[in-house]
């Protein structure tokens, strides 16, 4: 009987059967992989299987008669590294197999693109992927403008200056800008010493990881993108002065009053709901074996993307329609309804209420020309 998998239970000491000897071994061009039991270091037993096809076969059965997977076993890890000379772009491809302790199985498929331009300087050289890395290089040394300038803000006045939230979503913007900057040069230190590839036109059983790489350039692509939505969403700042705008900023401003205690009873319940559906249908229904997927099911189904009437079939009738029939009146019902109120009586008091004093902590900043 083995116990489920995590860090304190991961065997480290050699093994094998029919001569065969298998060593633990790192990695350190991987990255962690989350899957649907358990999340899994880049490190482990590994093996590297011929490109022949033949080849290829016989080490399977090798494997087999090594007794390479046993009831031990709670993932396999099947990583490989496609080119397309049509796109110039990397896929790094893992195919995941776990293995619960009460004997499920399941599959999971995870592909990260990688373009050249996210580790070389200029990419193929192209004109565009040129005018790319210097529009990168313009936007940092702006970026490092604006720090010097904020922190100019922030000595002359003091904690006054975090009392506007417009500041905060400054630093926000800036900090992830310079996050991504730092994983791109990361990544194009990295790349340039592994050299791709070119190991393996001597060697074929040569294999480089490119999981790293592509990971952190799916991050850089990731803060870009929240970057996009906070540089918009504070062009609102230079809207405010029209009538109906500055109108709609005080309701929102307003509605925070009573929206953050919201949010904190929507939190308490929300992990309440999250934590009974783990307990309960975990062992049965596999989006719901940890807490964290747990967490994004009944997330997912507030905002109605899936049914939970997955639950109802696959466990007791009476138990999974007590739970469903909570979280519904609870948090969708209740909950949904009591967020459209609190923006009503934003509205309300902002359109109606003449003897407002004004929110201390939205600053009213001059237009200047």
């Amino acid at each position: 009987c083995y116990p489920p998998f995590g860090s304190g239970s991961e065997d480290t000491a050699d093994f094998g059967r029919g001569g065969a000897t298998y060593r633990y071994s790192s990695d350190s061009m991987g990255t962690s992989f989350t899957g649907m039991y358990s999340t899994y270091s880049p490190n482990g037993y590994m093996h590297l299987f011929p490109t022949n096809a033949s080849d290829a076969l016989v080490s399977m059965a090798d494997l087999r008669r090594g007794r390479f997977l046993d009831t031990a076993t709670r993932a396999v890890f099947l990583e490989f590294n496609i080119w397309s000379s049509n796109v110039a772009t990397y896929a790094s491809v893992v195919v995941a197999a776990e293995f619960g302790p009460t004997g499920t199985v399941q599959q999971q498929v995870s592909v990260m693109t990688l373009s050249q331009g996210a580790m070389i300087p200029g990419g193929l050289g192209s004109g565009a992927d040129w005018i790319a890395f210097i529009g990168v290089l313009l936007v940092v040394a702006f970026n490092v403008y604006f720090i010097f300038e904020e922190m100019q803000e922030i000595w002359v006045e003091r904690l006054r200056y975090f009392l506007d939230g417009w500041n905060i979503l400054d630093w926000v913007n800036m900090i992830l800008l310079m996050v991504a900057f730092v994983l791109r040069i990361i990544n194009f230190v990295e790349a340039g010493t592994a050299n791709i590839g070119g190991r393996a036109l001597g060697n074929n059983m040569n294999f480089n990881n490119l999981r790293g790489i592509a990971y952190r350039a799916h991050m850089v692509n990731l803060f870009h993108a929240v970057n996009g939505a906070l540089l918009w969403g504070k062009a609102v700042k230079y809207l405010r002065f029209l009538p109906v705008v500055k109108e709609i900023v005080h309701v929102v401003w307003k509605a925070f009053d009573l929206f953050l205690p919201f949010v904190c009873m929507f939190a308490v319940a929300f992990i309440g709901f999250a934590m009974a559906y783990n307990i309960g249908f975990g062992d049965k229904i596999a989006e719901l074996a940890t807490f964290y997927n747990a967490a994004v099911y009944l997330g997912r189904a507030f905002l109605r993307d899936i049914r939970l009437m997955t639950v109802y079939d696959l466990a007791t009738p009476v138990f999974a329609a007590t739970l469903i029939l909570l979280y519904y009146v609870t948090l969708i019902l209740v909950g949904a309804s009591f967020l459209f109120a609190i923006i009503a009586d934003a509205l309300f008091q902002a359109k109606f209420k003449t003897d407002e004093q004004p929110n201390p902590y939205h600053k009213e900043e001059p237009c200047e020309e």
